[in-house]
């Protein structure tokens, strides 16, 4: 991610919004989180994710490459230990095994020379059984010019998917707000098991 955005803003700008619907779906699929499991959280932001894991009962690797991001982690209430943050760019980041790996309006911002090398460590990471959880941009999102964020198509999508049991699919495409202003959305939201 651009390190020159102004991301204090936008957490201040999400405020306390619950947490996101592709997280809820996924750990509504995931089920019981039984003792030891673990999720990676790339691109954890203001942490309202994070936190939503480590209350299901998960051990949290949380991965950001803002400062701000990891003093809001900081600030998270304890967790007997179970969050490790990582300040990092996602792309560069190690992503440790996991049962449950969560992207959320992450990976479009993953530069798209390295996006190929960042879903094979994402599908790498995922334990057999465990799931993945990604919002991915296609290519009508108004934002589709940026030549540093990274679309799809679906044929793209189906391709990405190829060995993963799809749990959940929604393609969504919306006039909708972000944080600069109205924008035109065009993103899929997938839960899928390994």
């Amino acid at each position: 991610m651009d390190d020159g955005l102004d991301w204090a803003g936008y957490y201040a700008y999400l405020g306390d919004r619950p947490p996101r619907p592709l997280l809820v779906r996924a750990l509504e699929e995931y089920g019981e989180v039984a003792a030891g499991a673990a999720a990676v959280d790339v691109g954890c932001g203001s942490g309202i994710e994070t936190r939503a894991l480590l209350d299901a009962g998960f051990s949290v690797t949380a991965i950001d490459s803002s400062p701000d991001s990891m003093r809001r982690l900081a600030q998270l209430p304890e967790h007997g230990g179970r969050l490790t943050a990582v300040p990092s760019p996602m792309e560069e980041a190690e992503i440790p095994s996991a049962d449950l790996v969560y992207a959320g309006f992450a990976l479009p911002f993953c530069p798209p020379h390295r996006f190929d090398d960042m879903w094979r460590s994402i599908r790498a990471a995922v334990e057999p059984g465990g799931l993945v959880a990604v919002d991915l941009f296609g290519v009508r999102d108004a934002w589709a010019a940026e030549p540093d964020l990274t679309f799809v198509t679906r044929e793209r999508l189906a391709d990405l998917l190829v060995g993963l049991d799809v749990r959940s699919l929604h393609e969504i495409e919306e006039e909708g707000q972000a944080y600069a202003g109205p924008k035109h959305w065009h993103r899929f939201e997938v839960v899928a098991r390994a």
